[in-house]
């Protein structure tokens, strides 16, 4: 046997071809590089004595034969898998190697034994690792086993049916690790991570499957990329080692279900679904399968993936067909790269067919690690630009949103300014003649009238209540829904607002013969007075008047730390339970005979409701057919240092206009009705004679004709010398003829006038009459107007007011005595 010489280690075409590989993957080329049979570690050659002519034989009986490094089985007619023996002669000259050297192939099955000079060194062939592959190898040679002169290798391999061996270096193994380092990163590490990457991507689409189910081509991508990327894992040793019985048939279930994915993916992606072609997945799948299982636990699989490997592949054309029909649409421009990296796929298929059938060069490797990765990131591409033009999308409708919430903002702020404008001017011109109405009503009562006449002022007096009731009512419920509303919270007594409400209702609850019980409280609570006395005025005024036989009481009781609870019960019919939540609403009522007695309209408790809910404080009601009703009502307790700032109840002026009527705030001195009801020693007409203001001289300016004419009569019937003006420019000519007047005692004063604001007569009034009073009379709700009231610091009087009211007022304000007799 001739000696084999060593040669120095040229530039192979390998390695070009690999470096081809990587340009084209990184530019996505539509080809494939012969990447993976690259016999160079590094731009440089490698240093050490490469071996390229050896001695090979099956087993012990056959001759030895001559062969050329690289040597593929395949090529010289040999059987795909197997055992074999090599025989390596190295003349390293006069001179014996000196520290350890090492033996490196680029090919080399992962089942060898390595035997120098008779030695063995590394390896067996008996050993249970894992199907064998040709895998970059670098074998030490412990030092000493070298000499000079010629030096002999024997490699045993057992060989798949990818069998061969690369050519080999011989030299120092620390001038061989970097390149076999290099080697291996090269043909193991590179695929790991770009397919560790294409998993993490399978993972992340599928949880996006996982948030939108109905996203199919999500779902199928996702789980494609993840079992591809895992099969492709699991090719190389330092891959993930996860022990699995029968890993052949694993191994060849993911390329059936691989197809199978792709199949549906195509469908799912072009939108079509043709039933031939889903019959043949479905069909391979379910007869492939379970062919691949019983075969491999019969024997080698092989056999069987020489015949299913070509089908599946032919499969593959069907969806690819699909995808490109798709990407053909005028608006899947960018979708198109989708078809050309699967073109990519299916040709790296083609060849890994070829390849794992023994076909190809020993020195060539698998090129689906390196396509699907790029297929994979092919389509994240087209998913991210869906993903950019979503999110251009949703910030466009974002902003076009935005412009339209806040031009329905604008619009619905206009609407409210509208409503508030129109609310003032029809509180203004209803409550106007429902002032005058009442009135004269009550002059009318004053007469002497027959008994028939006297009946019909009473039932128009009766009316009349009820159209203010039913006003009032419909513009409060009108502010809290217009939001001019808005709580100003302070230290509120409910003692006060007990005895305030207790004096609106006593009336009715004495003539109807019901106990009206308020039990004597000291709690202080953290809310809107206003708004907490309107609340409990209706509450109290509808159990008074829904109650025939029994009482109503009014009561405060501890609700837990800082809270308080108040409480309305009455023994009235009760509410059924299906209409508890109707009840506050609008105009609803009860369909009982009580309620048609009643004369309500409906509007109480629907203002209750939305008080209420302005002071974010809680309602509760409980109520049983025939057992009366509660109301309770949960109050924050005040703070104490406020609580202890707190007026008296019998002095505290109660800086607001008649709550029950008028859910708006005023900050000025108390109303004058309300200051008389606080002495029940107060006469009132019932209790008093017509001249009860005699001599006494009242200024009057108001401008509607109708309203001055019946206070004037009111006034002079009651004994008082009315002088009244309808305007600025008549109280401007009245006020410099004021010297041939005698000096009044009291000016009743109109807000709106058709020359201006009445509040300007003030001036002049206190400039010429210092410390006479003043009444104002105004119909504004509007809480600007009410402000603008309660700045100017004068008493106020709300229209419509009726004849007691506007005598408890004037009663309250003029001084006591007996008034001068007329000039």
């Amino acid at each position: 046997m001739d000696r084999l010489k060593p040669t120095p280690a040229p530039h192979r075409h390998g390695r070009v071809g690999w470096l081809w590989l990587l340009a084209l993957l990184l530019c996505s080329s539509a080809w494939l590089p012969t990447a993976a049979n690259a016999t160079a570690a590094a731009s440089k050659p490698s240093l050490g004595l490469r071996l390229q002519q050896a001695e090979f034989r099956t087993d012990v009986q056959s001759p030895w034969q001559r062969v050329e490094l690289p040597d593929t089985w395949s090529h010289r007619g040999l059987s795909a898998g197997g055992t074999g023996q090599y025989r390596l002669q190295v003349d390293l000259g006069s001179s014996t190697p000196s520290g350890v050297w090492a033996l490196r192939a680029e090919r080399m099955s992962t089942r060898h034994e390595v035997r120098v000079n008779g030695v063995w060194v590394r390896g067996h062939l008996g050993s249970d690792e894992g199907t064998p592959r040709p895998m970059p190898t670098l074998v030490s040679i412990p030092a000493g086993l070298l000499h000079a002169g010629v030096n002999e290798v024997w490699i045993d391999v057992r060989h798949g049916s990818r069998a061969g061996l690369s050519d080999l270096v011989l030299g120092p193994e620390a001038a061989l690790e970097p390149g076999y380092t290099w080697s291996q990163h090269r043909s193991a590490t590179l695929a790991q991570l770009a397919n560790a990457a294409g998993a993490a991507i399978g993972i992340f689409v599928l949880s996006l499957w996982a948030a939108r189910r109905s996203e199919v081509v999500l779902g199928s991508f996702g789980a494609l990329a993840l079992l591809a990327s895992l099969r492709n894992l699991s090719y190389y040793p330092l891959g993930p080692s996860v022990s699995l019985p029968n890993p052949g048939f694993w191994f060849f279930a993911a390329q059936v279900a691989s197809v199978w994915l792709l199949g549906w993916f195509a469908m799912a992606f072009a939108g079509r679904r043709p039933a031939w072609f889903a019959r043949l997945l479905n069909g391979s799948a379910a007869l492939l399968l379970p062919a691949g299982l019983v075969v491999s636990w019969l024997g080698d699989l092989q056999p069987l993936r020489g015949i299913v490997y070509p089908w599946l592949l032919l499969l593959t054309l069907p969806a690819l067909g699909l995808i490109g029909w798709r990407t053909l649409q005028p608006a899947a421009q960018l979708q198109r790269l989708l078809p050309a990296t699967l073109l990519l796929v299916l040709g790296s298929a083609l060849h890994d067919y070829l390849y794992q059938m023994g076909h190809t060069s020993i020195m060539d490797s698998y090129w689906l690690p390196y396509t699907v990765p790029l297929t994979i990131a092919g389509y994240a591409a087209v998913l991210t630009h869906r993903l950019v033009q979503v999110m251009a999308e949703g910030e466009r409708l974002n902003l076009s949103l935005e412009r339209r919430v806040a031009e329905r903002t604008r619009e619905l702020q206009a609407a409210n300014a509208a409503k508030t404008r129109f609310l003032a001017t029809a509180s203004h011109d209803l409550r106007q003649p429902m002032m005058t109405i009442g009135l004269l009503t009550s002059l009318l009562r004053e007469q002497a009238l027959s008994p028939a006449l006297r009946q019909l002022v009473e039932r128009l007096q009766e009316a009349s209540a009820a159209m203010d009731h039913l006003l009032r009512g419909l513009l409060d419920l009108s502010r809290l829904e217009s939001g001019t509303v808005r709580p100003r919270r302070a230290a509120v007594a409910l003692q006060p607002l007990f005895e305030a409400v207790a004096r609106q209702c006593d009336e009715l609850a004495m003539r109807k013969g019901l106990r009206l019980i308020l039990h004597p409280t000291t709690a202080v609570v953290d809310s809107d007075p206003v708004l907490l006395e309107q609340v409990l005025a209706n509450l109290v005024g509808n159990a008074v008047r829904y109650t025939e036989a029994g009482g109503v009481l009014v009561g405060v009781r501890r609700a837990g730390a800082g809270q308080v609870r108040l409480q309305v019960i009455d023994t009235g019919p009760g509410i059924p339970r299906e209409a508890q939540l109707t009840i506050f609403d609008e105009f609803v009522q009860l369909d009982t005979p009580v309620a048609a007695r009643s004369h309500g309209v409906g509007l109480g408790l629907a203002i209750v409701k939305r008080s209420l809910a302005l002071l974010e404080a809680p309602l509760e009601l409980r109520s049983e057919p025939g057992r009366g009703s509660r109301f309770s009502i949960t109050l924050e307790r005040a703070r104490s240092a406020e609580a202890q700032q707190l007026p008296t109840a019998t002095t505290a002026p109660r800086a607001a206009p008649p709550a029950a009527h008028n859910a708006a705030h005023v900050t000025a001195p108390m109303s004058a009705h309300r200051a008389a009801q606080e002495d029940p020693g107060e006469l009132t007409p019932q209790t008093s004679p017509a001249g009860l203001l005699v001599h006494r001289r009242i200024w009057h300016l108001e401008d509607d004709e109708a309203a001055r004419e019946a206070l004037r009569l009111r006034l002079e019937r009651w004994g008082a010398q009315v002088l009244g003006v309808a305007d600025l420019a008549q109280w401007r000519q009245l006020i410099s003829d004021a010297a041939r007047h005698p000096p009044p005692d009291l000016l009743i004063c109109d807000r709106h006038l058709p020359d201006g604001d009445g509040l300007t007569a003030l001036d002049d009034w206190r400039r010429l009459y210092p410390g006479t009073p003043v009444l104002v009379v105004t119909g504004d709700t509007a809480p600007t107007d009410l402000q603008t009231l309660a700045e100017a610091g004068v008493p106020l009087l709300h229209k419509p007011f009726s004849s007691d009211e506007l005598l408890s007022a004037l009663l309250t304000m003029l001084p006591p005595g007996a008034p001068d007799a007329p000039q």
